[in-house]
């Protein structure tokens, strides 16, 4: 698989949002990306949101200064989250992964790499309707994990299908309140500094008491 850069971490806010926008532009309507995750509508919400924050900190408004530092880390989340999708709809396929309006990471690129996590396992037990415990090895360098889950089997590997629920800090986590009877698949993604994503885990699939 392809690995894509953003070169937006080191941006002053006003350039951040200009390059942010820009991909959103080039991934809309573009049939190579038909089911962007997040939604494309989510990232221009959340840069309109901070580009508002951030007019308003010029004009002195120290409430907005401070909030738009959160606003600015939800922006980068939520672009990390696309870039994984790009990443994974495109495969080995370069013309359809620049189509998105993102770099290819140079091999020379600084950067930290994480590697994916490995050997996940969900456990049930009958005593427990509705939960799932999962594991699996941690990661070196790792900030969080972010745990996904998806009930559709036929296509578990597109991050279209998959619902977040929950970040993390340690290699273990316990799902509730799932519908009983149904198969699940997880999947778990490492984070690192300035908001870099390993790749998904392989799922792990069980289903639920």
């Amino acid at each position: 698989m392809l690995v894509l850069a953003l070169n937006i971490s080191k941006l002053p806010i006003a350039e951040f949002i200009e390059a942010c926008r820009r991909i959103v532009t080039m991934m809309t309507g573009n049939a190579n990306f038909t089911t962007p995750n997040p939604p494309l509508t989510d990232i221009t919400t959340a840069l309109d949101a901070l580009e508002t924050t951030y007019q308003e900190g010029l004009s002195g408004d120290h409430a907005a200064k401070n909030l738009q530092y959160e606003q600015l880390t939800d922006a980068t989340e939520l672009m990390m989250q696309l870039k994984l999708y790009v990443q994974t709809t495109s495969g080995d396929d370069v013309d359809v992964a620049l189509s998105s309006g993102m770099s290819l990471r140079r091999p020379n690129q600084s950067h930290n790499d994480l590697n994916a996590p490995q050997n996940v396992r969900a456990t049930t037990a009958v005593s427990t309707p509705g939960r799932v415990d999962l594991l699996w090895n941690g990661v070196p360098h790792r900030r969080s994990y972010q745990v996904y889950a998806t009930t559709n089997l036929a296509d578990v590997l597109n991050p279209a299908n998959w619902t977040q629920l929950a970040t993390v800090s340690v290699p273990r986590f316990t799902a509730t309140d799932l519908t009983s009877g149904s198969k699940y698949a997880f999947i778990v993604v490492a984070t690192g500094v300035r908001n870099i994503l390993s790749d998904p885990s392989d799922p792990a699939i069980a289903t639920v008491m």
